[in-house]
């Protein structure tokens, strides 16, 4: 089985071509002809006993939602293996043991036996790590740690767009595309910074793009488009991967070198060509991104950019290790906005607008 895997790997290198550097890219591009294969998918509808919206968290037996249209909580949470309802966690309010507007960048925890998620509550700047085991086994909300962020908020801090715990005291931002002059045209490129929590110090600034993105067209899409994407990290927090919104091109950082390294389609479109390219030409390419520590899951879209409606609406997943090489094309049976990965069982959970959620198990197909 090792030497068969070893075998598989070897080919799977050899799809990438020699690299390329961009004007725009703070590092090197690897191109890739195709995905070797194609897996075609059929899930099962996962049913849930109350009521559920937003955005959806799955790990192991547990799958939970968060959505600002909870009148009194953010998080409900569910038993996968029955569908019962569990718990309403996190109350909002100002009050004591309420929280402002929440966020969560998908990255969970597992220690003791408990399943634990990291929050970030923007007005207060602080991160939370919810304990969704033991919140569920006391009926109540129980938070484990608190980071206080408001420290590094200086006055060239940008929001944050994505925010990832580390190890040994170390948290990671990355700030969001901003427009720094009116006079001057241009967006400023987003970049990650890493902080020392406990030394309330600034460690280290990885940048993603060299310059920013200007384009003449005044039809042209919102610039911080052009450098979005959906970023994730890995279970053991050494990369991060960045799915972009608007290249066919799957990012990589190493966080303790600072390497950078992208990988796009052969003859797709490359940075300088979106500045060139009016709005109604666009196509969305990778708008969701799950993960573990053996493959990353791009969401892949392939719809207008201004057919709000079914925009986000995708079946197609690419799956690519975490060097780069493209391994499987999966095509699912149904349509959704929602992907993400239960990293303990192997199984995807799409779920659409109508709230829909379906299972896919891709044990067999990937993790042979």
């Amino acid at each position: 089985m090792i030497k068969s895997k070893f075998i598989v790997l070897l080919s799977l290198v050899n799809l990438l071509s020699c690299t390329h550097n961009t004007s725009y890219f703070n590092g090197e591009i690897y191109s890739f002809e195709d995905f070797p294969e194609t897996g075609l998918l059929t899930g099962e509808n996962i049913l849930l006993d109350s009521i559920f919206t937003g955005d959806m968290y799955v790990y192991d037996s547990i799958i939970g939602f968060s959505s600002s249209k909870y009148p009194d909580y953010y998080f409900s949470f569910f038993n996968l293996q029955n569908g019962n309802h569990l718990l309403n966690a996190c109350k909002k309010g100002a009050g004591p043991n309420e929280f402002g507007q929440l966020s969560a960048s998908q990255q969970f925890e597992h220690s003791n036996g408990d399943i634990k998620l990291w929050l970030y509550e923007d007005a207060k700047k602080r991160a939370h790590l919810l304990n969704i085991t033991q919140s569920i086994s006391k009926g109540e909300t129980i938070i484990d740690s608190v980071i206080d962020l408001r420290w590094k908020s200086t006055g060239s801090f940008q929001p944050d767009s994505f925010i990832f715990m580390l190890e040994d005291d170390k948290v990671t931002t990355k700030n969001q595309s901003y427009k720094k002059d009116a006079d001057v045209p241009g967006y400023i490129p987003p970049a990650y910074h890493v902080w020392n929590v406990v030394e309330k110090s600034a460690v280290q600034e990885i940048t993603l793009y060299n310059r920013p993105l200007v384009s003449k067209d005044p039809t042209a899409a919102f610039f911080g488009d052009y450098l979005h994407s959906i970023d994730r990290i890995k279970p053991d927090k050494s990369k991060i991967a960045m799915g972009m919104q608007l290249l066919y091109q799957v990012n990589i950082l190493d966080i303790s070198s600072g390497e950078l390294k992208g990988f796009r389609m052969k003859n797709t479109p490359d940075f300088k060509d979106l500045v060139k390219t009016s709005r109604s030409d666009l196509r969305g390419r990778y708008l969701n991104l799950c993960l573990d520590d053996d493959y990353i899951f791009a969401f892949y879209s392939g719809n207008k950019y201004e057919d709000y409606e079914n925009y986000y609406l995708c079946n197609e997943v690419h799956v690519f290790d975490w060097e780069g090489n493209p391994v499987k094309r999966l095509l699912l049976d149904q349509k959704g906005n929602h992907l993400r990965l239960d990293a303990v069982n192997k199984k995807l959970y799409l779920k659409n607008y109508a709230d829909e959620v379906f299972c896919y198990d891709v044990k067999e197909l990937l993790y042979k």
